[in-house]
């Protein structure tokens, strides 16, 4: 008789865009709290800058993450890397 064991080893996470809206620290805290350790949110989606995305990711912060991260969706009418600078500064200078 054979007996395979797998072990998976994971990491939850979750992933954040403009239509989920404005994420309270409560959710946030709720999600690590129930073993979530790192996050994706979404900055940008078209011409469209996701005005929660910082508060999103200060909360995720507070609430413990250690790995949050920025993702864009760029428009096809602007160049790519002009877009990822204009996000990325409008991140920063927040």
């Amino acid at each position: 008789m054979l007996i395979t064991f797998i072990i998976t080893l994971q990491t939850r996470g979750f992933d954040l865009s403009y239509y989920q809206g404005d994420v309270l620290q409560d959710s946030m805290n709720c999600l690590f709290n129930n073993g979530y350790r790192f996050g994706i949110i979404e900055a940008q989606i078209g011409n469209t800058f996701n005005q929660n995305s910082i508060q999103d990711y200060q909360r995720a912060k507070a609430a413990g993450f250690q790995n949050v991260d920025f993702y864009i969706f760029p428009t096809i009418n602007k160049d790519a890397r002009s877009q990822v600078r204009d996000t990325v500064q409008r991140l920063l200078n927040t």
